[in-house]
């Protein structure tokens, strides 16, 4: 509008088509780049959108080069583009609210998935989320011939610190644990809460050694500042790894129980690298 005020602009029908298409192209291109910074917000497949917007842009960038007449102008100066478009406009909205459609539906699923694998409290993986994420983690792991180590956790005194200030201190004690661990464990490590108290961690390319220096500073840190009331919080840890229980996550799980076990019996708050029998 601004550029129709110059009157030789005004008067050239092909500068104002060139110019018309130009703006097109330029905001679908700024739209393709603004979905494309928000993808990893998004989570949601835009290959039929970006497919959709390069049609869109082609489609313009052949009108800016070609196009010298309007619509049922009757002033014609090269290919006449009014039926291609009425046609492209047409397939393009109809395009853009499948494409939409569809972007809404993936990422109301996506959240309902998200849902279903995340625990309420705490914000970890539930059960579920941690054997699906770790049976994937163990069979690359195996593939590559890289080591493999559990920690499963179980939290100490926490029942006698829910019958004496209620499940809400309970509740704080395990986002608490959670803070902690989350700030030791690394991003491709697999955390999850298996029920109640426990939890559990999956150390992909990780020794025995390595994983147990690391559940000692977890708990270290977690019995540091977890006193609440008279009640006295700490955190039991079996390890066990792939040398003795292959990669395979049940047997995984059952060889570090056994080492929660001893810590246990041992007199708690400690980890226990457990040995087959």
């Amino acid at each position: 509008m601004l550029a129709c005020l110059i009157p030789a602009f005004y008067g050239s029908l092909a500068a104002r088509i060139q110019l018309s298409s130009l703006v097109i192209v330029s905001y679908t291109v700024l739209a393709g780049y603004e979905l494309w910074r928000s993808r990893n917000e998004n989570q949601v497949s835009l290959a039929a959108l970006f497919s959709l917007f390069g049609l869109h842009s082609v489609f313009y960038v052949g009108r800016f080069f070609l196009d010298r007449s309007l619509p049922f102008a009757g002033e014609s100066h090269g290919i006449d583009f009014a039926a291609f478009l009425l046609l492209e406009t047409l397939l393009y909205s109809i395009g853009l609210t499948f494409a939409a459609t569809a972007m809404v539906q993936q990422r109301t699923e996506r959240r309902y998935r998200q849902a279903s694998l995340t625990d309420s409290l705490t914000g970890i993986g539930n059960r579920r989320s941690f054997v699906e994420d770790s049976e994937n983690m163990l069979r690359h792991c195996q593939v590559q011939h890289s080591p493999v180590t559990l920690l499963l956790c179980d939290m100490n005194n926490f029942k006698q610190l829910n019958d004496r200030h209620g499940h809400q201190a309970g509740d704080q004690a395990l986002v608490a644990f959670c803070e902690v661990a989350r700030m030791r464990l690394r991003k491709r490590d697999v955390f999850g809460r298996l029920g109640g108290e426990e939890f559990a961690c999956l150390l992909p390319d990780t020794t025995t050694e390595a994983a147990y220096q690391m559940a000692e500073r977890i708990r270290k840190e977690f019995a540091s500042c977890s006193r609440v009331a008279g009640v006295s919080l700490s955190i039991s840890i079996g390890v066990a790894s792939s040398a003795e229980a292959g990669y395979v996550l049940d047997s995984l799980i059952a060889l570090a129980d056994k080492g929660l076990y001893e810590a246990k019996g041992l007199g708690k708050n400690r980890s226990v690298i457990s040995q087959p029998v």
